[in-house]
């Protein structure tokens, strides 16, 4: 008897041990990308990649999609591995804010030029929840002088 209660002890033993590491894996993996994410933000390492739009019916690019890109010192990191997490913690909305800020400042000379173009940006429910967000684009279409119909935005 006192043989099967040491077994079944050791077993449950281990059990907790290996579901306490499985957790403190999945919260320290969390909370370091979600810090890595703040730290990116404020040294600014998120750039915009440019897609472009076709209009076959002109036959002449009509647009870019503006894609996210974390790039760091070394690396750059796909949106795959963080943008879940930006999602969940808020922080995709400063990013992409950001995103939108470096886009108008490389493309708003561009832009006056081509009146037939257009930027689109990806946003999601999270973008719709911060009241804020759309008071700072707002700012950043005035300061760079982009018309609202040169911009288009894409729900994902």
């Amino acid at each position: 008897f006192f043989l099967h209660q040491s077994v079944l002890g050791v077993i449950l033993l281990l059990v907790l041990i290996l579901l306490y590491l499985k957790f403190r894996m999945l919260l320290s993996k969390r909370f370091s990308l979600n810090y890595a994410l703040s730290n990116a933000i404020k040294h600014k390492h998120f750039n915009p990649v440019y897609q472009p739009i076709m209009d076959n019916a002109n036959n002449r690019f009509c647009g870019a999609e503006v894609l996210l890109r974390w790039h760091t010192n070394t690396s750059e990191i796909l949106p795959d591995v963080f943008i879940e997490e930006a999602e969940k913690s808020g922080l995709i909305v400063p990013i992409t804010l950001q995103l939108i800020e470096k886009s108008f400042q490389q493309c708003h000379q561009f832009l006056k030029t081509h009146s037939y173009f257009h930027l689109a940006f990806n946003l999601s429910a999270s973008h719709f929840q911060k009241e804020e967000f759309f008071t700072q684009f707002y700012h950043l279409s005035d300061k760079y002088q982009i018309p609202a119909q040169q911009i288009l935005i894409e729900l994902t």
